[in-house]
Order: C-alpha cells, then sequence, then structure tokens
C-alpha cells in the first residue's frame, strides 16, 4: 500500500508498527460536512497508520482517500435510495424486509473484508456506518471501536433507543462533533463519549469587505435540503425588502440536493419566482471554491433546525464572515451572539430579519463582527489543530491505545 503524508498537515511515522484503521462511511458520491470532515482525518491518518476506507459507492470521498495514500474498498449495498430523513436514521434501513435483507448482506460482505485486513481499529463516520459496527460487533468483531457521532437525538427516538440498545461498552468510544450532540446521546453512550469540535481551513486573514453602495450579500452554503431551512431564508429575504424598499440585500444558496430528490430544490425555484425575488435570490449548485464563495458574500445566514453542529457556519467565521442563524442545537458552541453574529429563537423570522437588519443599517459591524469571528474559528475550530486533537482520541480513547 501506498502511505504517504496528507496535504496540509505536518508530520508522520515510522512505516514500522503502523496500527491498522478501517474507516467505514456508507457514502462517497458526494461530499457532505461528514465527508469533508473524514476526508481531512484520512489526509492525516494516512502517514501514521495502514489506512483503509470503505464505503458503498465510488465517489468523491474515495477519489480524494486515494490521492491522499488511503486504500479504498467498495462493499456495494443494495438498499433502495431514498430520501434521507435525520429523524428517522434507524427506521431508514429497516425500511422494508427487502431493505434489511439488503443491508444484512452489505454487512456479511463488510465483515469478510475486516476479518481479511485484521484492522486495529474500525472508525464509523455516519449513522448507517454506525449500524453496520454494531452489527459487525455482534457477529464477532473484538476490535477497537470508534463512532464519530454527527447527529443530534431526540428523547426516546428510535436512534436514540438503537444506540443504547447496540452500542458496545467494550472496546469501543464515541466522538461528538458538539456538547449539543453529546447532551442528546442514551446514557449508556454519554459515558464513553467526548467532544471534539470539527476542523475548518482558516484563511491567513479575516475578509476585508469593500460593499459601498452594493446591497448586503447574505450567504448559505450547504446542502439544499428541507432541515436546512432554505424555505426560510427565502421567507426572510423577502420580509428584509419589505422593510427596506429597494436593493438593500441579496441571496445566494450554494449546494446540491445529494441523496435527496429535486422536488424541494424545484420548489425553492418556484418559490423565488413567486415571492418576486428572481433578481435578488440566487439558487446555485454546490462549489468546489468555498473559500471563493464565501469572499464573495458580507454575511453568512443559517436556517437550520437542530444542527448538530454546523461545518459551513464554523467556514463562515474562519473567512472573517459574521453570522445570522436560527438558535438551534449547537450553533450557539460556534457564535457568540452579539460578538460573532447574532443567534434568535428557531423559527421567528422577524427576529432573524431584525438581526440581518442591524448590518444593513449599521454596515462596520460586518467588519467587526467578522473579525471576531475569525480570531474564534482560528481558536476552537482551525483544522490544523482540531484534526490531530481527532486523531488523538480515536487512537487514544481505545481500550489499548494504539
Amino acid at each position: 500500500m501506498c502511505v504517504r503524508q496528507g496535504k496540509g498537515f505536518s508530520g508522520t511515522m515510522s512505516g514500522r508498527n503502523l496500527p491498522t484503521i478501517v474507516f467505514i462511511n456508507h457514502w462517497a458520491r458526494h461530499l457532505g460536512g461528514a465527508e469533508h470532515s473524514l476526508r481531512d482525518l484520512l489526509e492525516y491518518a494516512a502517514g501514521r497508520s495502514r489506512c483503509h476506507l470503505v464505503t458503498s459507492e465510488p465517489g468523491e470521498l474515495a477519489r480524494a482517500a486515494a490521492a491522499a495514500g488511503v486504500t479504498c474498498h467498495v462493499v456495494r449495498c443494495a438498499m433502495r435510495q431514498r430520501n434521507f430523513l435525520r429523524e428517522r436514521i434507524a427506521s431508514t434501513i429497516f425500511f422494508s424486509i427487502g431493505d434489511a435483507a439488503a443491508f444484512l448482506g452489505y454487512v456479511l460482505r463488510l465483515r469478510r473484508l475486516v476479518r481479511r485486513l485484521g484492522p486495529d481499529l474500525i472508525h464509523a463516520n455516519v449513522p448507517k456506518s454506525h449500524v453496520a459496527l454494531f452489527l459487525l460487533s455482534l457477529l464477532g468483531y473484538r476490535g477497537q471501536s470508534c463512532f464519530h457521532i454527527r447527529e443530534l437525538f431526540g428523547k426516546r427516538s428510535m436512534p436514540s433507543v438503537l444506540y443504547g440498545l447496540l452500542f458496545p461498552m467494550r472496546n469501543a468510544a464515541a466522538i461528538a462533533i458538539s456538547q449539543a450532540v453529546q447532551e442528546s446521546l442514551p446514557p449508556r453512550v454519554r459515558t464513553k463519549s467526548t467532544v471534539v469540535y470539527n476542523g475548518v481551513a482558516i484563511a491567513k486573514k479575516p475578509l476585508a469587505p469593500a460593499r459601498g453602495n452594493d446591497p448586503l450579500r447574505l450567504l448559505y452554503l450547504g446542502r439544499i435540503v428541507p432541515w436546512k431551512g432554505c424555505h426560510e431564508l427565502v421567507d426572510i429575504l423577502a420580509k428584509l425588502r419589505t422593510r427596506f424598499p429597494g436593493n438593500a440585500a441579496a441571496l445566494s444558496l450554494v449546494g446540491d440536493s445529494s441523496y435527496w430528490s429535486r422536488e424541494y430544490r424545484c420548489s425553492l425555484e418556484d418559490k423565488i419566482k413567486s415571492s418576486g425575488l428572481a433578481q435578488a435570490c440566487s439558487l446555485l449548485p454546490a462549489t468546489g471554491d468555498v473559500r471563493g464563495a464565501l469572499f464573495c458574500h458580507d454575511v453568512f445566514v443559517n436556517g437550520s433546525h437542530l444542527e448538530p453542529f454546523g461545518r459551513s457556519i464554523a467556514e463562515a467565521q474562519g473567512a472573517g464572515l459574521p453570522v445570522v442563524s436560527f438558535d438551534s442545537g449547537g450553533v450557539k458552541e460556534i457564535v457568540k451572539h452579539g460578538e460573532t453574529g447574532f443567534l434568535v429563537p428557531y423559527g421567528n423570522q422577524e427576529a432573524f430579519v431584525d438581526a440581518v437588519a442591524e448590518f444593513v443599517e449599521h454596515p462596520d459591524l460586518v467588519r467587526t463582527m467578522g473579525d471576531r469571528g475569525f480570531e474564534r474559528a482560528r481558536e476552537y475550530f482551525n483544522r490544523e489543530i482540531q484534526v490531530p486533537k481527532i486523531w488523538e482520541s480515536i487512537t487514544g480513547s481505545a481500550a489499548t491505545p494504539l
């Protein structure tokens, strides 16, 4: 296997006595927040372990991992693709007898691969991978396990019950991406968990906006799916332009709708047109130039419900953009209300409009709050600091540290 140092990280280990680690991420075709975070971790791990990535499909994640020197394996899963509902993490797996059988077949093929690789540790990155690792443990896997948990669990929800029942208490640990996520875990998992924030790229210096008489440029960057609240942001823009007649603000919604039907995206396009916002609101595809998109805007806006962390919010602060967001989930761990942006009660569109209006009426706040957010991101969410912390948590939390 070719092992080389990941880009952007310093240091490597000798090829001798490297641990073998298998990273399981069910999805690979597109890069969501979980996949971006795993890509950074794989680049770091490639020079420090015999590193294997297992996915159920080829795609962007596997290509990025292979470029970093990671050995990639595709273990197919014949489940039918449906809209992935966050509140139904577990039931989407066992939706039907056919899907349950397909998933079990996937796990059995995965078990054969794991037996062949003989890993020192398996890291599961997303809910379907967690369930696969639960089942591997039931089928005889006794090695170290690490569950990277990136979702908020509702009390007595099916995922909470499932994780509480199946989480292996021996040789297992969990990493929660925020305190909000950790607090939502069932007690059986919470006692074995630690909080480590995701890391993002930080600009060399914060954005220095020069708008002049241009409208306030608002940006949402992420998946275009219902729970991200993009429809709320369109409503908020319409109300903002009613309050400030003329060309006071414009909104860009940037992202794809991967693992979701196009119905929601089409409904957003209709909403933008019917609201008379065709010239002020752009619905754009995902971009590979995140930094470029951030540097073309003034304020980042987020309409998510129960956001577990908010990687794109941390990225925005890391570029020097202030943030306006609903106060839901783990966002308050990134944004300091009144210092690096504004947090408003979830669903209160009028309060959201009031918060954005502060930047319209007081343009200097864009720079002031943006600079504070930049310093906060550099201290708490810097990829160069956080990725090594995640690696240390993975390898050091095992019953026998690797």
